[in-house]
């Protein structure tokens, strides 16, 4: 909701502080990103990428946006239009609704490496055409790259991508369907890993993708990122939110190096997978086990089933902390309403089934207020829909913060006693 503000006052309070993002770095980098629209001018999707663009601050709510909004809650300023964030508005790399304009998005500041830059730019530039495209995709959780089996098969899928995106001719083709066979075995073993894993690579894959092929970098340099996304990826902590960022370059690049229209065959339910053995001729296995077993040792299967048995029975300690913190002892349940909106860092969080996914960081703004989490909440999920955001109780109901958040409560908003002794709720006015 726009805060009824006068648009005099918030444009008088950006002005008279010092701006918390350079107004000459933001005009270099809307330049850039009108430039990579204008070099790719709708040839990747059939849409051009130019349109409205904001970088957000979070720490002190500044805006700077490369145009005016329809409501003119932004002032023109040294060439760019700046403003304020809502209250209890977040910041995130995304395309939102703000002030009657559908914008794209993004935190300062901006990674100083240009093709990286370049390539978020791309990336975020994509959200916003998204919708035209039919192939919004979402952003499921994904648990079974929780577990020992589901970690493996991912780990072996991307070693043989990697393999693929940096061999040619026959060793691409052999690597490329051992990448198959691994991806299939794991949708084998976990059958509702198809539906979600589809929709986060048709999400945040083609984003990525798209700033892959659009951030300028030349073919060599482009092979030599994807392959050392693939790899940084296997060294991140979890893997259910962000798979899809190093997936989507490599088999948007392998689709690449055989066909020139097979964007032009994507819809809400097309599978990587899927495309990709059409494109190469692979035909379904009969024994994908099998298959996995004579090939995985080409990828240091040894090695990663080792890693993957060592980090699980770290995990089962690490639920057991979650236990006694989230369900055994008392704690604060916050059940937003159907307003909410969040962000958090896909890097930071752990899926606990059946209780919901336990997230390091996490903004959630409701109509209760602002939930602010530094070290640690469960997050309740029904059919992808918050529920309710779980954090350790404070001492009393007059105490809004705990070990790790920080609560702000709207005016009327109160804490009161839950069902258990020590536990609490909201109430609202």
């Amino acid at each position: 909701m726009i805060p009824a503000l006068p648009v005099l006052f918030l444009a008088t309070a950006v002005l008279t502080q010092t701006p918390a993002i350079d107004r000459g770095l933001a005009r270099q980098y809307f330049e850039e990103a009108a430039e990579i629209a204008g070099r790719d001018d709708g040839n990747l999707w059939g849409f051009s990428l130019a349109g409205p663009l904001m970088f957000g601050d979070a720490a002190s709510r500044e805006l700077v946006a490369n145009q005016a909004d329809a409501n003119g809650r932004l002032q023109e300023v040294d060439g760019v239009f700046v403003g304020e964030l809502d209250p209890g508005q977040g910041v995130a790399n995304t395309a939102i609704h703000w002030s009657g304009t559908y914008w794209t998005t993004l935190i300062w500041p901006l990674p100083q490496e240009e093709l990286a830059r370049k390539q978020l730019l791309a990336h975020e530039m994509y959200h916003r055409i998204q919708r035209d495209l039919d192939l919004q995709g979402g952003n499921p959780q994904n648990p079974q790259l929780d577990t020992k089996d589901g970690r493996i098969l991912a780990r072996l899928e991307w070693r043989a991508l990697q393999t693929a995106v940096t061999s040619v001719g026959e060793d691409r083709e052999l690597a490329v369907q051992d990448a198959l066979a691994f991806r299939e075995r794991r949708r084998e073993l976990f059958p509702e890993a198809a539906a979600t894993e589809q929709l986060l690579e048709l999400n945040e894959g083609l984003a990525e993708y798209t700033g892959t092929v659009l951030c300028g970098s030349d073919r060599k340099t482009r092979i030599r990122r994807i392959a050392a996304a693939l790899s940084s990826q296997e060294r991140r902590k979890n893997y259910v939110r962000n798979f899809a960022y190093a997936v989507g370059p490599a088999y948007g690049f392998l689709l690449d190096e055989v066909s020139s229209n097979w964007r032009e065959e994507l819809h809400p339910k097309s599978d990587f997978g899927h495309l990709l053995a059409e494109h190469y001729g692979v035909t379904e296995s009969d024994d994908l086990a099998g298959d996995v077993e004579l090939c995985m040792e080409d990828y240091g299967g040894e090695e990663v089933v080792r890693e993957e048995t060592q980090r699980a029975e770290a995990r089962d300690q690490r639920i057991a902390t979650y236990r006694a913190r989230y369900v055994d002892g008392p704690v604060l349940r916050i059940e937003p309403d159907p307003s909410l909106r969040y962000s958090f860092n896909p890097n930071h969080l752990e899926t606990w089934e059946p209780h919901g996914t336990v997230y390091g960081t996490f903004h959630l703004t409701a109509e209760f207020g602002v939930l602010e989490v530094r070290s640690g909440v469960l997050v309740e999920f029904d059919e992808g829909a918050i529920q309710a955001a779980i954090v350790p109780a404070p001492a009393s109901a007059a105490q809004l913060s705990g070990p790790g958040w920080k609560l702000t409560l709207a005016d009327g908003w109160s804490m009161v006693a839950g069902a258990r002794a020590g536990d609490f709720n909201l109430a609202a006015p």
